[in-house]
């Protein structure tokens, strides 16, 4: 095959990669042509069986699906970045298109972009292995790993528990089959001290509702919060007994219940403050060191 040593005599990287975008289109679309081609002659009639089956060919097959398609000349394509963040909600959802679909009703292939990052392989190494990124934190092709400690004063810190997960997994995601996995090996603690990738109002509830644990850890900040004036969370007093909370105007609210539609109990009915009283913005207490840590 011409040029086939030439572009893979060597592992493809980065920095082996053409410089300006006509170049790399062109690579990209030759690499196309060659998985093609191989995927085609393991398909043939008279290859073997065991030829296709091999679980490189499987990888290559599932690659080549998510990052090109066929144009009307019978050309491989490459698909076009994913232009919107990974959600659980937009997983079972329909590409929006970026063009009206044909006349028969089916998706106009140019609009279409390579799966979510829970679906896309990156490395044929470990076709397991996902993408993800923490913004202004880190980026990273793996997984996600939840260890969890004890942390008892007066004796040492033992891991008592290791989760992994895909890489694009949130870490909240996680914490009910590690209190699930502790109750089962009769090590589950009393009180779970997470950061704020682990706290929500739900998970608070459940933890203590079906495994005795008490969850403690920071709420999550609202990095919008400052775009909405209104009260903080902290301006607000809270009755456990009697389920109700006072708005710094005094207003009580009404008890509120174990569950509603809204999964949040109602709120007091404050009038705002005049409008030059400046507004608060909450802000999470630091977190301390953890008892699930997110590496």
């Amino acid at each position: 095959m011409p040029g086939w040593a030439e572009r893979y005599g060597r592992s493809v990287r980065y920095d082996r990669l053409p410089k300006s975008r006509a170049e790399l289109d062109a690579f990209v679309e030759q690499v196309g042509a060659d998985g093609r081609l191989l995927l085609r002659a393991a398909h043939a009639p008279d290859a073997s069986p065991r030829l296709r089956a091999l679980p490189s060919m499987q990888v290559l097959r599932q690659v080549w699906m998510q990052q090109y398609w066929y144009d009307a000349a019978g050309r491989p394509r490459w698909r076009g970045p994913k232009d919107t963040k990974d959600r659980a909600s937009r997983r079972d959802r329909p590409r929006r298109a970026a063009s009206a679909p044909a006349a028969d009703g089916s998706p106009d292939p140019e609009s279409a972009r390579v799966p979510w990052s829970t679906m896309e392989v990156v490395t044929p190494h470990d076709p397991d292995a996902r993408f993800c990124h923490k913004a202004g934190k880190a980026a990273w092709v793996g997984y996600r790993v939840h260890p969890t400690e004890t942390c008892d004063t007066g004796g040492p810190n033992l891991i008592v528990h290791v989760a992994t997960a895909p890489a694009p997994e949130q870490d909240i995601e996680a914490l009910d089959g590690t209190h699930a996995a502790l109750v089962a090996r009769r090590s589950a603690p009393h009180e779970h001290l997470v950061d704020a990738g682990y706290v929500s109002a739900e998970t608070i509830r459940h933890a203590a509702a079906a495994h005795g644990i008490d969850l403690t850890g920071p709420v999550r900040v609202d990095p919008r919060a400052s775009d909405r004036p209104g009260f903080a969370k902290e301006d607000f007093t809270f009755d456990w007994d009697s389920r109700t909370a006072t708005c710094p105007r005094g207003v009580t609210s009404p008890p509120w219940k174990p569950t509603l539609g809204s999964n949040s109990p109602d709120s007091p009915s404050c009038s705002p403050w005049p409008p030059a009283e400046p507004a608060r913005t909450g802000s999470g207490a630091p977190a301390t060191p953890a008892a699930v840590v997110d590496i």
